[in-house]
This record gives C-alpha cells, structure tokens and sequence, in this order.
C-alpha cells in the first residue's frame, strides 16, 4: 500500500507545482491584423533585438525603448523625451523569466496614429466597450473608471487613459498579476 500512495502523491504534487503556474495559452507575440502603427507587440520575444533608432531608458528591473522618431532635439542640440506623441515599449525577462529570454511586457502609447481594434486614446468609453467586449475582452475589476479591460486567453491587459488620450497594454504574468511597471 505505502508504495502506491507515495508515487502517487509525488506525481500529484509535481502535476499541481507545474500545471497551476501559467496561463492556458503562452502568448506568441503575434500583432493582431487589427492593430496599425506599432513596431512589437505585447510578448514578442525581442531577445538579441538591436532596437536601432530606439532610444533606450532603464529603470526598476525593465528597459523601455523609445522610437527615435518622436525625440527632438533641444536648444543644445541633446534629443529630449518628447513632450507630445511616442510609443514605449517595456521589455523584461518578466514573466518566464525562467527562459532566459527577454519579451515586450508593456506598451505606452500616446500617438494619435496607432490604432488597437481601430480605437485611438481619444475613443469613447462607449466606442472601447463596444469593440473590445465584441473581441471577448471583459472589463477588469482593477481600474475604477471602467476603461480597462482583460482577456485572460490572449494574456494581457488593456487600459484607455481618458485623462492623458493614452492606451497602456501590460502582459498579465502566470499567476494572473499585471506587469503594471
């Protein structure tokens, strides 16, 4: 008897360690056909990416890469964050960090010629819950304002900022928190 209980719990055990640490689906990184003006998108795997005409910023455990064709130069001549419209994107080894591989965790946009779903930042809430929740995208418990949104198949998140125009993408990590950075 002890010797079939005891393989058993060990096989119990390691099927609970390993099947409850991700989501159903690992995302590919694959951009959406509905989706114009970005560079990459949510996951894609950019490990050994050069980023030529990027700007790079580090901070707090992930990298944001700034495309060099919305940086200006100041009065010295030195390229300055832009004031207006640019895209950001995150990157980490977060979340299968365990990979060794780095992914687009995040992306900032606040350019008024990128569109997700044919949405801009300055779509109306109406206008955002209608596509996205047509995609099968549900509103998330985690924004009060009720322009953010989750699909938990696709494994990220999506946030329309009324405030600033700007739409936030943030990979959901295997245990269902957000890469919130």
């Amino acid at each position: 008897m002890k010797k079939t209980i005891l393989p058993l719990v060990l096989l119990l055990s390691v099927l609970f360690l390993f099947g409850c640490t991700g989501p159903a689906v690992h995302p590919d990184g694959e951009m959406p056909d509905d989706v114009f003006g970005l560079d990459y998108w949510i996951y894609c795997d950019v490990t050994g990416e050069s980023f030529g005409g990027f700007r790079k910023l580090e901070s707090w455990g992930i990298t944001d890469y700034i495309n060099g064709k919305y940086y200006t130069p100041d009065e010295a001549g030195l390229l300055k964050l832009p004031d207006g419209e640019y895209v950001s994107y995150g990157v980490s080894e977060w979340p299968y960090f365990s990979d060794g591989r780095k992914y687009v965790t995040s992306i900032f946009i606040n350019d008024s010629d990128v569109m997700i779903f044919g949405l801009t930042g300055d779509s109306t809430t109406e206008e955002i819950s209608a596509v996205l929740e047509s995609k099968g995208f549900t509103k998330s418990e985690y924004y009060k304002n009720g322009r953010g949104y989750v699909s938990s198949d696709k494994g990220w998140e999506i946030y329309f900022d009324e405030t600033d125009s700007t739409i936030r993408i943030y990979a959901i990590t295997p245990d269902g928190g957000i890469l919130n950075f």
